[in-house]
């Protein structure tokens, strides 16, 4: 049983959220924080590498990069999570970005931070005895605080210097988990708000993500491995812009696959091994096509 309870937790925080996948300018994926095993808190480490290999437009067509090109992020992330009272927890997410862009015959690596984010979450559907059917549900409140450029006052010609949105962002969100014999269920919803911001002479309006992520994970019998499959949908509104430039983009949306391998090395501490990829199902409009893959340790402390 504790086993089953471990592999919850890592898929809960760093594989059905994606913690480690996310796009600095435009794409990325819902991550929630959430705290769902028997622990008090938790803390966690990661390191992931993503390579985006192309862009599609506003009619979906992929303009995939020539060998020349190269576009690549890697990230070092930090997150604690810990139950305050009951059915209340706190969290927050911080990380460490280095870009390495090779583009318009210019190449530059430039280190930054990525947006800094504080959670908090209520259990408002507990499952204090065993149902067949009735999952675990969570409503979270979260807080996104930009500490890196944004596109529009980037002082790079290849954006290197871009390591966050450069908003700041509120969120809303909803997650469902149920564990049925040796599978677990996901689904969560989230609603971003991006608050506009004057970048010079230029200003960008408020505007929208949601994101959909969905997954399914198997803990192999007698065994400390479990393994995961989930399904990512990420949209963000149009943005409008006033000033110097008027007029708007166009919106962006993307699926987004993941593969997850998870081992338990006792009771309290994994290690879980992820791939990204956008490229395998679903219609991309004007978004990143990238691959990423990561590696993370989590470690808790019981009650």
């Amino acid at each position: 049983m504790a086993m089953k309870q471990v592999f919850l937790t890592i898929f809960s925080s760093f594989f059905f959220n994606n913690a480690f996948a996310g796009s600095c300018c435009g794409g990325g994926s819902s991550s929630s924080l959430i705290l769902i095993s028997d622990n008090k808190e938790e803390y966690g480490i990661g390191f992931s590498l993503r390579n985006d290999i192309g862009q599609t437009d506003s009619d979906g067509y992929s303009n995939i990069y020539s060998g020349q090109t190269k576009d690549q992020q890697f990230n070092l992330n930090l997150q604690y999570q810990r139950i305050i009272v009951d059915r209340f927890q706190l969290a927050f997410k911080s990380s460490l970005v280095q870009k390495d862009i090779n583009k318009s015959n210019r190449h530059e690596v430039k280190y930054g931070a990525g947006d800094f984010e504080l959670q908090g979450s209520y259990e408002f559907l507990p499952e204090y005895t065993y149902s067949m059917y009735k999952p675990r549900g969570f409503v979270y409140f979260k807080q996104g605080i930009p500490l890196s450029r944004s596109l529009y006052n980037s002082q790079s010609a290849v954006f290197s210097d871009v390591t966050g949105s450069g908003f700041y962002s509120t969120s809303l969100g909803t997650f469902f988990v149920k564990h049925v014999l040796d599978y677990n269920l996901k689904i969560s919803f989230e609603w971003q708000h991006f608050y506009g911001r004057t970048f010079g002479a230029i200003k960008v309006a408020d505007y929208e993500k949601f994101y959909v992520p969905m997954g399914i994970t198997y803990a192999i019998p007698s065994s400390n491995f479990a393994l995961g499959l989930g399904q990512n949908f990420n949209y963000q509104s149009p943005k409008r812009f006033s000033g110097s430039v008027n007029g708007s983009s166009g919106k962006e949306y993307f699926w987004e696959t993941n593969l997850n391998a998870v081992y338990s090395i006792n009771s309290t501490q994994n290690v879980s091994l992820s791939y990204s990829d956008t490229t395998l199902t679903g219609k991309s409009i004007n978004s990143s096509l990238y691959r990423s893959i990561g590696i993370s340790f989590s470690n808790g402390v019981p009650f």
